[in-house]
């Protein structure tokens, strides 16, 4: 079972009964999210009443215990326009460092993609990493370099602003932050050198990797020659360290995987449910990996601002993929994050609640 759970004193409890006659409890808050307002209490509220139950756990073994529970935080989408929201996302880091987080990842869209996309607003961001005390890895979302050519972005040609992120945030083998860790980077072992933003780590057996992968249909654009070359590249690369991604997790029999991208990968998808332009790849490279992994995999992305925690992919034949679960992360105005606390012991694996910017109670790090 998936957990989702809160730290408020607020509490009620849901008796579920599965199909196998199981009786589980989940203890489910609504006070802490009611605290932000009649818009987006009801945005985390449902939610957070979602129950995953992953069939395989029933019947795997106890694992012995070689790593103890430690917590991450994603967070996306933020800060955005105004200066309020550089005063919150300062906030947010303070509530981080309180936490003491493992690792925080950056989903992409550190900016409104109607904002100019200059050198210094490109750059500023990197001061606000670097104030997390634990380590900081980001992959870039698309307001950052393909929006840029938006006369109210400034004009930029996307091309020459995504060369500037790559020099700026991604250099050398290390992550960002105040006690960065060590990454490898799918342009240091594959042939596709350019692409310098997709790593991968590990952390008490679970794997993690960043896939640049971002919204607005992921840069399919077929107006521009030169856009196409630049999805049809990134896209390859992208998906393909997906796949890699999952290989690497089985063969070092990793207990679960989490990929980080920015955009929804189910942007767009009409009626028939079909997968928009731009994201056959990826979905697919994460559908048919997860089906052979067999282990809990968690999906975080961003670009829509909105929490949501769900299974919406399927399998060829309809079927939902019971272990891929996705998790959207909130974004401004609301400048929140998400904790994620995973626990290398528990089948379930991954414990995921929305995080405040202040703390409404002391919270134990792990």
């Amino acid at each position: 079972m998936l957990k989702v759970s809160s730290n408020s004193v607020d509490w009620a409890m849901v008796l579920l009964k599965t199909k196998l006659g199981l009786r589980l409890g989940l203890r489910l808050v609504m006070s802490p999210l009611m605290k932000l307002g009649p818009r987006l209490g009801p945005r985390l509220g449902v939610a957070s009443l979602i129950v995953i139950i992953f069939p395989w756990s029933l019947s795997t073994p106890a694992i012995a215990r070689s790593a103890a529970p430690f917590t991450i935080v994603a967070m996306g989408d933020a800060p955005y326009t105004d200066l309020i929201d550089f005063i919150r996302f300062s906030g947010l880091i303070h509530r981080i460092n309180a936490l003491a987080p493992a690792f925080t990842v950056h989903v992409g869209d550190f900016k409104s993609g109607s904002r100019n996309c200059s050198d210094r607003r490109l750059t500023m961001i990197r001061d606000y990493f670097d104030d997390l005390d634990s380590a900081l890895i980001y992959t870039p979302g698309d307001n950052e370099w393909t929006d840029c050519h938006r006369i109210a972005a400034g004009g930029w040609d996307p091309l020459d602003r995504l060369a500037l992120l790559r020099r700026h945030y991604f250099t050398g083998p290390a992550s960002m932050g105040r006690a960065p860790i060590p990454l490898i980077r799918q342009s240091d072992i594959t042939a596709h050198r350019k692409f310098v933003e997709n790593a991968r780590w590990s952390r008490g057996g679970v794997g993690f990797l960043t896939a640049h992968v971002v919204g607005t249909y992921n840069n399919a654009e077929r107006r521009n020659a030169a856009a196409r070359q630049e999805f049809k590249e990134r896209d390859i690369a992208s998906s393909s360290w997906i796949a890699d991604g999952f290989g690497w997790a089985k063969a070092t029999k990793k207990r679960g995987l989490v990929v980080f991208i920015h955009g929804d990968p189910l942007e767009g998808r009409d009626h028939d449910r079909k997968i928009g332009r731009g994201f056959k790849r990826t979905v697919a490279a994460l559908t048919q990996g997860a089906r052979r992994f067999n282990k809990p995999v968690l999906l975080v992305h961003g670009d829509f601002h909105d929490y949501k925690l769900d299974q919406p992919f399927t399998d060829g034949s309809g079927r939902k993929i019971k272990n891929l679960t996705r998790l959207e992360v909130l974004g401004a105005p609301d400048v929140w994050a998400v904790r994620i606390k995973i626990d290398p012991e528990d089948p379930a694996l991954f414990d995921i609640a929305p995080l405040e910017p202040t703390a409404s109670q002391a919270e134990p790090s792990d």
